[in-house]
């Protein structure tokens, strides 16, 4: 029988790493979020400051270490993103303040540390004439997943939540669309290496991402459209819960496969290179210049909070409401 870790302020921070990801973190996160954690405590945090007590730890030793992360930390040389370096500061700051919670150390010194602030990157959003340039080309119906990318640009649904899309989650009758899984292709946890990977179908990002989404008469129809042609196509018949997007091979399409689809009609249109993900932005920034509810807006997209929503779209509720001052001071 395996010895049990006698927890106290007087064990290595590597221990109490392995620890805490297994009893808390690794039960309680999304799979990929675990993966990751893993992959900064094997990789980055035990090798460089695992050998330290917890009751040796202070801010210094954490500012150091963040600082070296920043500057040259990436496995095959080089600096890591502040994205990927806070990530690891929250994950840390998360431990430890666990460890304070049950009286291992007396003070969290993670919470002292500084990095520099996350700059969001620019949002790709498709002007009105690059958006009709998308729906041409989609509707040329030239490409395998071609009513993916239109979901997309439709609907503002992510990608790995439209590749998880099964035949049972179109609800014809009621008019509406569940959203209950995703697809991603993650890490293998446990590989050393931190190269192997392996597609896994698991639920949305959050708990605000588990929704139902209302739909039109006319876009039952389109779904219906291509129902019978994916039967026409496939000469077989479609179960309720085969996914919509399947790769020649049978399989659920990956993410990947469907960005790939999306690169394409994006050449082909003749249109600026993008990120699958700008569908999602242009459906939101559409949606808002159109004077949508902002907060039902929120929960078509799966946005956790409406605050997150107002963040993220701000300046495009700024225009909005110049535009509409504008509209009101003419009377």
């Amino acid at each position: 029988m395996e010895k049990q870790l006698e927890v106290s302020s007087g064990i290595t921070l590597a221990q109490w790493l392995d620890y805490w990801y297994e009893s808390y973190a690794k039960r309680t996160v999304r799979r990929a979020t675990a993966i990751s954690y893993e992959g900064y405590i094997k990789r980055h945090i035990i090798p460089k400051i695992g050998s330290y007590r917890l009751s040796e730890l202070n801010t210094t030793i954490f500012q150091d270490f963040f600082n070296a992360e920043l500057d040259g930390g990436k496995l095959s040389g080089g600096r890591l993103s502040v994205k990927t370096v806070t990530n690891m500061e929250r994950m840390l700051h998360q431990s430890v303040e666990k460890a304070v919670e049950i009286d291992i150390v007396c003070k969290n010194f993670v919470k002292y540390t500084v990095l520099p602030p996350l700059i969001a990157p620019d949002m790709r959003v498709f002007t009105e004439k690059e958006r009709e340039m998308l729906l041409a080309q989609i509707a040329r119906g030239t490409e395998r997943y071609s009513f993916a990318v239109y979901i997309g640009l439709t609907l503002g649904l992510r990608v790995g939540e439209i590749s998880g899309l099964q035949w049972s989650d179109i609800n014809f009758g009621q008019k509406f669309i569940r959203i209950r899984r995703t697809v991603e292709r993650l890490h293998i946890a446990g590989d050393s290496t931190g190269n192997k990977t392996e597609i896994c179908i698991g639920p949305p990002k959050s708990r605000a991402s588990v929704r139902d989404i209302p739909l039109t008469e006319e876009y039952c129809g389109r779904f219906i459209d291509y129902m019978n042609y994916v039967k026409r196509r496939d000469k077989d018949i479609i179960g309720a819960e085969e996914f919509l997007f399947r790769s020649t091979m049978g399989n659920v399409a990956e993410p990947r496969a469907l960005q790939a689809c999306f690169n394409r009609i994006v050449k082909k249109s003749g249109i600026d290179k993008a990120n699958f993900h700008a569908l999602r932005h242009t459906f939101a920034t559409r949606a808002i210049e159109k004077g949508v509810d902002i907060k039902a807006l929120s929960v078509i997209l799966g946005h956790t909070s409406v605050s997150f929503t107002l963040t993220r779209y701000g300046h495009v509720l700024d225009n909005h409401k110049r535009d509409t001052m504008e509209k009101l001071l003419q009377d």
